[in-house]
């Protein structure tokens, strides 16, 4: 069981779990955040995110990683990285079909269009299934709109300062010109800063991503190209449907 990569995992998952948006029992993964408790229970205990879970264990299977909580999984869920690009596109069809229960959730349209871009370049990671696949998990059904598909992705930005309870960052923000997504020149934005993972240490001038505007990670160079790399794959492929969403605001 890799440690790193359900400590990884927790991060990310805990801002949406934290408004209920994602996964059972938001107190539960608070308490294992601050507590530090990195063990089994804290696995089983992510393995319950329906779409998360599904994603790590195509992405473990399709690399014969054995471990879907191993770090570079996770980092290829959230981030991306080499992983996406050893799969099957075949399987990926049916992963997105079967195991995530399209059928039963999308309009035939939908479904005809997502998987459609599998051809394209669609990669199994958060990017591609926050920008493309029209639908949430979770307790509280929310509406797909553009603001909160830039707070659901993955955001990445530069520190410019930090205080007790915010980072301030430079970051790209999605927006919609009313004919295609895209992302703004970096501007000032503010992540809440948890205070709760004291060893991932923060300073002016490192990359830092967030989630529903709260910090998760420090990255490096190269997670930051990842991470841009693969959200503009995911708008690019948005925007070959843009024109028939309804739910764009």
């Amino acid at each position: 069981m890799s440690t790193i990569g359900l400590k990884t995992c927790i991060c990310y998952s805990t801002p949406p779990n934290a408004l209920t948006y994602c996964g059972p029992d938001w107190e539960d993964i608070t308490h294992y955040r601050k507590s530090k408790i990195i063990d089994a229970s804290l696995k089983d205990h992510l393995a319950k995110y329906q779409t998360l879970f599904s994603y790590l264990s195509f992405i473990a299977a399709e690399n014969g990683i054995a471990d879907q909580f191993d770090q570079k999984v996770v980092k290829a869920y959230w981030i991306g990285n080499n992983l996406l690009h050893k799969l099957d596109p075949n399987r990926f069809y049916y992963h997105l079909k079967d195991s995530l229960s399209l059928k039963k959730r999308l309009s035939r349209l939908e479904l005809e269009q997502l998987f459609g871009k599998i051809p394209k370049g669609a990669l199994p990671n958060h990017s591609f299934h926050v920008l493309n696949v029209p639908w949430r998990t979770g307790h509280l059904p929310i509406e797909h709109t553009i603001d909160t598909m830039d707070q659901c992705r993955i955001s990445w930005g530069k520190v410019t300062k930090v205080t007790k309870n915010n980072i301030e960052i430079v970051s790209p923000r999605l927006k919609y010109d009313g004919v295609i997504l895209s992302l703004t020149k970096p501007q000032l934005y503010y992540i809440e800063n948890p205070l709760l993972d004291i060893d991932i240490n923060i300073n002016k001038g490192d990359w830092a991503s967030s989630h529903w505007g709260v910090f998760c990670d420090k990255l490096s160079i190269i997670e930051v190209k990842n991470l841009s790399y693969y959200t503009d794959l995911a708008i690019k492929l948005a925007n070959e449907d843009i024109r028939t969403r309804e739910h764009f605001n």
